[in-house]
């Protein structure tokens, strides 16, 4: 696979070559909340980035490019420094952690992308996740929401008024990144969407991370009125064991500006024992198109409720601003 990489990558640099870029568009977001956690008080950053992105025309082509860090206003440091028991640094600490990185070509045919991405396992959860980034983001309870190295995409074009399918490759990745670098991942998702409804299957081999599982996920949203209702469900195998995990989200519109939410996620191993159970309830109200204030809080249940394994609740207002 790094061989067919290394080729397309190729192609994708001599075509750049010979044309000139289009002006780049910056953009980002800063997404900072006062976060109590068990007690403990502190300003957070929830996934804040900044970005540069692009097109090009290459004479019947769109050559496509996008260059995204996560950043963190609140301390500085995007990642902070890892040490393992002995004290020793397993990760170091960085000032901006990549995100979504690739290069691509788009055409009649479809769109192909390659560089560092989330995998369309991941993408598959559409806007159903409503606590996205946040303490109750669908990670908590979902394995499998994986961003990959090594990542080769293809993304048709939408066809049957509504329907697209994508498919992705990658290797293991390195061990830095979580990632074992001996394994071919791949992930493919058949997607609808109109202005209402959202529905998508979803399927994983050999992820390249969580040592190597493969996913099964089915993901629906509806509006009822003023509501929107969403639903996935995802199964996990690893070797001869199973999970399930399953989400419910609801997000009430109340006016323009005021949106009220609940979600609620399980994940259960292959005996029915419940590992994760999350509730969250918040509130968003949008100053502008760009700007909101939003609440939230969360109550986290990891396994089974003991005197000594308690359910740890989050409380939070923050501020996002998008440019």
């Amino acid at each position: 696979m790094k061989r067919l990489n290394f080729l397309l990558l190729t192609i994708f640099i001599s075509l750049l070559s010979t044309n000139s870029i289009a002006a780049l568009k910056v953009y980002g977001k800063i997404n900072i909340a006062a976060d109590d956690g068990n007690g403990t008080d502190d300003y957070v950053s929830n996934a804040s980035r900044l970005g540069v992105k692009g097109t090009m025309d290459l004479d019947g082509l769109t050559g496509i490019y996008q260059v995204e860090f996560e950043i963190d206003p609140t301390d500085g440091y995007a990642q902070d420094e890892v040490k393992d028991s002995n004290g020793f640094v397993t990760k170091s600490g960085q000032i901006a952690k990549q995100r979504n990185t690739f290069v691509g070509l788009k055409g009649a045919w479809g769109t192909v992308k390659l560089g560092f991405h989330d995998t369309y396992l991941k993408l598959s959860q559409g806007k159903v996740d409503l606590f996205n980034d946040l303490r109750g983001d669908i990670k908590t309870a979902f394995s499998g929401e994986d961003r990959t190295s090594d990542f080769l995409g293809y993304e048709s074009p939408v066809f049957g008024d509504g329907f697209q399918f994508k498919y992705n490759l990658s290797d293991g990745g390195s061990a830095a990144n979580g990632g074992k670098g001996n394994r071919d991942a791949k992930a493919y998702a058949i997607s609808y969407k109109t202005k209402k409804i959202y529905a998508a299957y979803a399927s994983e081999d050999n992820s390249t991370k969580k040592s190597g599982e493969d996913h099964t996920r089915i993901v629906i949203q509806v509006p009822i009125g003023p509501v929107k209702i969403g639903f996935i469900d995802q199964e996990t195998e690893l070797g001869t064991s199973k999970d399930d995990s399953t989400m419910i989200s609801i997000a009430w519109k109340v006016t323009d500006k005021l949106t009220a939410k609940f979600q609620t996620m399980d994940k259960e191993d292959e005996n029915g024992v419940t590992q994760d159970d999350i509730s969250s309830f918040g509130i968003d109200y949008k100053l502008n198109k760009k700007v909101k204030l939003f609440f939230y809080d969360t109550e986290h249940e990891d396994g089974v409720i003991s005197a000594s394994n308690q359910p740890k609740e989050y409380t939070g207002v923050g501020i996002e601003v998008k440019f």
